[in-house]
C-alpha cells in the first residue's frame, strides 16, 4: 500500500508541474511578444540601450548574439564529406562515431494516459 501512495503522490505532482508549465508557456509567449515589440525599434549597428528599474531592482539589456545550428549528422556529413574529399569516407566517420558513443541506462516513471 505504502507503493501506491507514492504512486498516486507521484501522480499528483505530475499535474501539478503540467499546470504549471502551462502557465509558464503563456506568461513566455506574452514576454516574448513585448519583447519583440521593444527590441524591434533598434538596428545591431546603433548602441543598445540597458533599462534601470530600480522599483523592481533590475537591470535589463539588449543584447547581440550570436547562435550556431546544432550539430547534426547531416551537418557532421556535409563538414566530413568537404574536409576528407569523400563522401563514404564521411559517412563510415559517422557511423565510428555513433558506435563509440557512451550509453547510460536508468530506471524512470514514464506516464501514459488511460482511455475512458
Amino acid at each position: 500500500m505504502e507503493n501506491e501512495q507514492k504512486i498516486i503522490q507521484w501522480v499528483q505532482y505530475d499535474n501539478k508541474i503540467k499546470e504549471y508549465n502551462e502557465k509558464c508557456k503563456k506568461l513566455r509567449e506574452e514576454r516574448d511578444k513585448i519583447g519583440s515589440t521593444v527590441i524591434e525599434k533598434f538596428n545591431t549597428d546603433d548602441s543598445l540601450p540597458t533599462y534601470h528599474i530600480t522599483g523592481l531592482n533590475t537591470s535589463l539589456s539588449i543584447q547581440k548574439i550570436n547562435s550556431y545550428e546544432n550539430y547534426t549528422n547531416k551537418f557532421y556529413k556535409d563538414c566530413f564529406t568537404k574536409f576528407l574529399g569523400s563522401e563514404d569516407k564521411a559517412s563510415e566517420l559517422i557511423e565510428f562515431m555513433k558506435k563509440e558513443r557512451k550509453m547510460e541506462s536508468k530506471l524512470t516513471l514514464k506516464r501514459s494516459y488511460l482511455m475512458d
